[in-house]
């Protein structure tokens, strides 16, 4: 039923439905005042007519508010100097800090503030660099393995921005080298040399080490050295000693090569008594080595049967012999130096054979002075003779002597003895 009569009486209830609070009001033309955060709201309205208001109607709404509070936004921005900013329809591209002020859909002012970090520009980089043959340099994802002068690349930094840097690359070649042969020293040789060959590159500094204190380690800084002079004592003991060379090359990092060094020695502790005798020298004059084992060699083979301290057998001229000594004192086996026998005139080639303790008539056309030697170079005796018919008195020890006899007018002559 409709009904142009007057309310009575209105009843306005506002109920906020995020908090909960209602309002309640009897007022016809109540002011509701939203809270200005924004909200929605419940609004129920019962009008009255009647007497005793025995008539009533009531509408519900759901009314939304907006929030009205004025904000006050920041924004940051980082950037480089070529790739400006967009905001409040300005572009910035220096470093800014910028607000602006703006009213919002209530009519009330908002300020929004721009802070913007502009990178420094980077400035064009010169860089020299130097990589081995072997080696690469990777930029923007490709591989570069030639010498380059000033070649130009864009890059990025790590905030993203543009750079730009000029490579100068020097690329070194790895060494490459061949050791020299090597051979033997004698041990009174005093020094040996050691020797290679490069055919590519260069070293910026090599050591030599020894694995023995008797030889001396020695750096050297001279690329263009090819040969290394290594001075021994002549006291040092024959064997086999090992050098490392250690190459240090800029960029390419170290190469090593490893020389055996062959001592051998000395030629003269073995000493040709005559054209068919090589004798070893005593430990008193031969450097005070004893040996326990002996093989003679002749041109680099072993001599069957020979294993005294003495060759006795008619000596090759042409040919070169050797001793095989192991040392005593360390158990070190190693050669003598060669030795190339010389043939000798005043030698007789066949020895005399006596007997131990025998007399032997002599006659001498002058006085003579005669000294009987061992194989080892020991004298054993001597005896002066004078002019005419003598005796000769032959060594009571077994073994091989030399008899050597010289006349007062200074001829010599030698012999060789078989004592039995």
């Amino acid at each position: 039923t409709h009904t142009n009569e007057p309310c009575n009486d209105f009843h306005w209830t506002f109920r906020e439905l995020s908090s909960g609070i209602t309002t309640e009001s009897y007022n016809p033309n109540h002011v509701y005042l939203c809270p200005p955060e924004g909200d929605s709201i419940e609004v129920t309205l019962t009008c009255y007519i009647g007497a005793d208001n025995a008539c009533d109607s009531t509408r519900r709404d759901t009314i939304v508010t907006r929030n009205i509070i004025s904000e006050h936004p920041e924004f940051h921005y980082e950037t480089c100097p070529e790739t400006p900013v967009f905001f409040d329809g300005k572009l910035f591209s220096r470093d800014t800090v910028y607000e602006t002020t703006h009213p919002n859909f209530a009519g009330c002012d908002s300020t929004a503030t721009m802070y913007l970090k502009v990178y420094p520009k980077i400035k064009d980089t010169y860089r020299h660099d130097s990589i081995c043959s072997n080696a690469y340099v990777v930029i923007n994802g490709e591989s570069y393995n030639q010498p380059m002068d000033s070649q130009k690349f864009y890059l990025k930094t790590i905030h993203g921005c543009d750079s730009i840097v000029y490579l100068t690359l020097t690329v070194n070649p790895r060494l490459e080298m061949q050791m020299a042969p090597y051979g033997y020293s004698c041990a009174d040789d005093e020094s040996f040399f050691i020797a290679f060959d490069i055919s590519v590159g260069q070293f910026d500094s090599l050591n030599i080490e020894f694995n023995t204190p008797q030889l001396r380690d020695t750096t050297i800084y001279d690329p263009s050295v090819n040969t290394i002079l290594i001075p021994f004592s002549p006291t040092i003991l024959p064997g086999s000693y090992k050098s490392t060379l250690t190459f240090h090359q800029y960029c390419c990092g170290i190469q090593r090569q490893e020389r055996a060094i062959e001592i051998l020695y000395r030629s003269s502790i073995v000493e040709q008594k005559w054209n068919d005798v090589l004798t070893l020298l005593s430990p008193e004059y031969n450097g005070g080595y004893t040996f326990s084992a002996i093989q003679w060699y002749k041109d680099g083979q072993p001599i069957p049967d020979e294993t005294g301290p003495y060759l006795y057998q008619p000596l090759d001229f042409g040919a070169e012999y050797q001793a095989l000594l192991t040392n005593v004192a360390d158990g070190v086996t190693a050669f003598t130096c060669p030795i190339q026998p010389v043939y000798h005139e005043q030698l007789t080639p066949f020895p005399t054979i006596v007997q131990a303790g025998q007399h032997m008539p002599i006659y001498m056309e002058q006085p003579t002075t005669i000294w009987y030697f061992t194989v080892s170079g020991q004298l054993y005796a001597t005896y002066n003779l004078p002019r005419g018919y003598s005796t000769l008195y032959v060594p009571m020890q077994q073994g091989v002597y030399v008899l050597k006899a010289t006349t007062q007018q200074g001829e010599s002559q030698a012999q060789v003895m078989i004592v039995e």
